[in-house]
């Protein structure tokens, strides 16, 4: 049982960690988050070969904490991460906790390739983790859409209810966290689900350009030629929570003895409307686009249009997520986070911030068309995982 408030700085401790994942912002700000705050903590990160530059220039941008980050060029695909015997074998000697963060959730890629990194990615992580001698926990970065098209409450510990599914992701992550609950009975885990991610908080910033994101910046940049299509239920809930709170709540959660075996929502407990969420953008981009409010069969007709097609083929995902009447009890994680000064951020606080970044990206990419289609490619069409 999650017993009474810890305060942070109780709970730090000396530890090992390994992270799977980088260069993802969720996995970037966890990193930048434990060298800040556990100054005798030693990071190892598994990240591909054409992946490092990125995530060692991350690295750089932490305030502190440079030399004790180890990068292993490795996969999540392939049995000890793809490791030298003798650099896994340090593992196993050394990581005290496994925080596996790495998933693909792009549209465009191949089904098989979803699978593998989500799900074989996930069971080469169960194994490793087994392997460690030390391991005092494993912590699994799942997705809070693992409940489909489930509607209602959705409780943190609700798994396989019988929902179906909208994407080949949604499916994949179901599996795999299926695979760790089975895995609970032999290891410490315990599993974290995020809602839709946007950008930090405080400055805005992302690094894939993904779901919410995409959708965001195509208002800031064309405001005045692109319609936001809201789905027909406005009234339902955005659930988007930012990406500094889901890396700080999960380090916080991730160092209490007592939430071994808990799974834990991060989400906005208490998200506004979608109809104020789309108010609230439009309020922050001058001439902002006419919100209208399309049936589910209609918008998708519009959708397939040309004209919307080539305008929100990246958002679409995002659209049919927030089509759906999902809220998130966050009982668990209200309860881990008492006596830190960790919680969600009210979207109406930090959605002056998304915009802004989302235009500062736009008229970069405006100003530099050759880059544009270079920094695109590498952020929508690659493949998202890490």
């Amino acid at each position: 049982m999650i017993q009474g408030a810890y305060s942070l700085e109780e709970l730090v401790r000396e530890r090992c960690v390994l992270i799977t994942g980088a260069p993802s912002f969720v996995a970037i700000q966890l990193l930048w988050r434990i060298l800040e705050k556990e100054p005798d903590t030693h990071v190892h990160l598994i990240v591909r070969g054409d992946r490092i530059v990125k995530t060692e220039e991350f690295i750089e941008r932490a305030p502190t904490g440079h030399d004790r980050v180890t990068i292993h060029r490795g996969t999540v695909i392939d049995p000890n991460f793809g490791l030298h015997d003798h650099v896994f074998e340090q593992l196993c000697e050394q990581v005290t906790d496994f925080y596996h963060l790495s998933s693909m959730h792009h549209l465009g890629a191949a089904k098989q390739q979803v699978e593998e990194v989500n799900i074989l990615g996930t069971r080469v992580a169960l194994a490793a983790a087994a392997k460690f001698k030390n391991l005092h926990r494993f912590h699994y970065y799942s997705t809070a859409f693992v409940c489909g098209a489930r509607e209602g409450v959705i409780l943190e510990n609700d798994l396989e209810q019988g929902q179906t599914f909208r994407s080949t992701y949604e499916r994949t992550r179901l599996t795999a966290e299926l695979d760790v609950r089975r895995a609970m009975k032999d290891l410490p885990i315990s599993v974290y689900r995020a809602s839709l991610v946007v950008g930090d908080s405080r400055s805005g910033e992302i690094y894939w350009l993904d779901g919410p994101w995409i959708f965001i910046q195509a208002i800031a940049r064309n405001p005045e030629r692109l319609p936001t299509l809201l789905p027909s239920a406005i009234h339902n809930p955005f659930n988007v929570v930012p990406v500094d709170f889901v890396a700080h709540a999960m380090h916080a959660i991730s160092l209490r003895p007592d939430t071994e075996g808990y799974t834990f929502h991060l989400a906005d407990p208490a998200p506004v409307s979608q109809a104020s969420a789309f108010r609230l953008l439009r309020r922050h981009i001058e001439e902002g686009p006419v919100l209208t409010s399309f049936g589910g069969r209609l918008r998708d007709r519009l959708l397939h249009l040309r004209f919307f097609e080539k305008r929100t083929k990246q958002g679409r995902p995002f659209l049919n997520e927030l089509d759906n009447l999902a809220i998130f009890n966050t009982a668990h994680t209200l309860k881990a986070l008492r006596g830190t000064d960790i919680y969600c951020p009210y979207f109406p606080d930090y959605v002056a911030t998304l915009v802004q970044f989302a235009h500062e990206e736009g008229a970069f990419l405006q100003k530099d068309k050759k880059n544009a289609k270079r920094w695109l490619r590498v952020k929508n069409k690659e493949p998202l995982d890490a």
